[in-house]
């Protein structure tokens, strides 16, 4: 009791302040704003973490698809190229970087671009762009493939890529490898005007046939080989025939990286419906007709227009040259052939003429006498 009183007397508690109790709330607070900023930078840094890591896996997949591919199809669309800012012009083609793009009829990389979303992305959208483009092998034989993926993250966008290359082997069994292209897929005539369409067919394979089907419209359309390698169609083309008698028309044998060049042709008449029309272009393998990958089509869209049609280029020295021999002198329509000395010829026969009329005329006597009876 006594040392109770004289504590008391001498003021000492043993207990805080309050200016103690809040320079330490001051410094806890220091303490654990330090910890929760540590904490968040942590939070945040794990989920860059962890979006490096998914553009990656993205990335990856995106080229093992690309592997799976048919190499005949492992190129772009060239109708899908545009607004793509990596892309530069580089002649007559895009180029991605210094390196043009590998454009096909039938592409297996279209659309390059596609936007991920949902579950797989953690509701992070990622932007994933395909490439192709050439390298310094021929494209039949390897290209390039490049894939870009882009995120937003905290305001900021990232980007990673990767590429690799992509050789043509041959694995298993020797199955169809080929490419159907139609450059120009749309043509426009007045009635009475002429439609051709120059396609090609590259194998990429082993040495195979393909039969070559029409469907659509098909009426008056007519598929003739390129035979002189011209690429233009003229009467030194051969109609395509049906060389393995099974009664469709085919190219004929094609060898490994060569290439089968042919027209697809109709005369339309003057009284010609107006309007559009489309044609599909198959192509069988006659081999492996079963085969993953033996099919491929392309579709010719014409339309018949109205208007004067005018005079092709040249129409003119072609008539001229058609009223000339080959020496160069003038021929008549419906003459074979003219000789060099035709103008005295024909004097000749004028005046050969003239003297047979007068060698059986009757006597002017005789005519008058019957003309007086």
């Amino acid at each position: 009791m006594n040392r109770l009183r004289e504590r008391r007397r001498s003021g000492d508690d043993g207990g805080f302040g309050l200016i103690e109790t809040v320079v330490a709330l001051l410094i806890a607070g220091i303490v654990f704003g330090a910890l929760a900023t540590t904490l968040i930078s942590a939070v945040q840094a794990s989920l860059f973490g962890r979006q490096n890591q998914q553009a990656t896996d993205f990335m990856t997949r995106e080229l093992e698809m690309m592997r799976t591919l048919d190499f005949g199809s492992i190129a772009m669309d060239s109708g899908d190229l545009g607004g793509d800012s990596r892309l530069s012009g580089c002649g007559i083609t895009q180029c991605l970087g210094l390196e043009p793009v590998i454009t096909a009829t039938v592409s297996g990389v279209n659309p390059h671009t596609t936007v991920l979303t949902g579950d797989e992305t953690n509701n992070t959208p990622f932007t994933v762009s395909r490439y192709v483009t050439m390298t310094d092998q021929p494209p039949d034989q390897a290209v390039r493939a490049t894939v870009y993926v882009t995120w937003m993250n905290k305001g900021t966008v990232h980007t990673r890529s990767t590429s690799t290359i992509i050789a043509y082997t041959q694995r298993g069994l020797p199955l169809p490898v080929f490419k159907l292209e139609l450059p120009i897929a749309s043509q426009s005539v007045q009635p009475g005007g002429t439609l051709t369409y120059n396609l090609t067919l590259a194998n990429q394979g082993a040495p195979d046939r393909w039969n070559l089907t029409l469907s659509g419209a098909t009426s008056g359309w007519r598929l003739y080989a390129d035979s002189d390698g011209d690429g233009i169609l003229t009467s030194a083309d051969a109609l395509l025939t049906d060389t393995t008698l099974d009664g469709v028309d085919d190219t004929g044998r094609i060898d490994p990286s060569s290439t089968f060049r042919f027209f697809l042709t109709r005369d339309t008449t003057p009284a010609e419906a107006l309007g559009d029309s489309t044609t599909t272009v198959t192509a069988t393998s006659s081999g492996q007709p079963s085969a993953t990958g033996a099919t491929k089509s392309v579709v010719a869209t014409s339309t018949v227009t109205t208007g004067s049609r005018a005079a092709p280029a040249g129409a003119d020295a072609d008539a001229d040259r058609a009223t000339r021999s080959p020496r160069g002198q003038l021929r008549r329509p419906g003459v074979r052939g003219v000789h060099r000395d035709a103008p005295h010829l024909h004097a000749a026969a004028v005046h050969a003429a003239q003297r047979r009329r007068r060698r059986h005329a009757p006597p002017a006597a005789d005519v008058l006498q019957r003309g007086v009876g």
